[in-house]
């Protein structure tokens, strides 16, 4: 499988689209449009915290797992998750996990 090497962008709209937001650093380390490529059908990359929308998650292909727990910030922090090993999130061989969901019987929607 080929990766384009240009960093991977996070934007959000609260307008239906007519204005974008950048939600991932310019500076990001993530890179590779293989993220939501041929692995498209195995499930969501971006997940929302089901009850408070005030974390993001997302998996990238190759650059692990990041957080965001401030997306309504104006400069939002991802911090990088990690993944493998007893009581962290599983991961794929290349450091990502395939697919996202946040579990909907946890009661605060904690656990992913």
């Amino acid at each position: 499988m080929e990766h384009d090497e240009a960093a991977a962008a996070i934007f959000e709209s609260v307008d239906g689209g007519l204005n974008w937001r950048r939600l991932s650093p310019l500076t990001w380390p993530v890179r590779g449009s293989a993220n939501n490529v041929s692995t498209r059908a195995l499930g969501e990359r971006l997940v929302a915290h089901p009850v408070t929308n005030d974390v993001l998650l997302y998996s990238s292909y190759s650059d692990g797992l990041w957080r965001c727990a401030d997306p309504s910030a104006n400069t939002p922090t991802w911090t990088l998750v990690p993944c493998g090993g007893s009581g962290r999130l599983p991961c794929d061989a290349v450091g990502g996990a395939q697919a996202l969901m946040f579990d909907p019987s946890s009661p605060n929607g904690d656990t992913v």
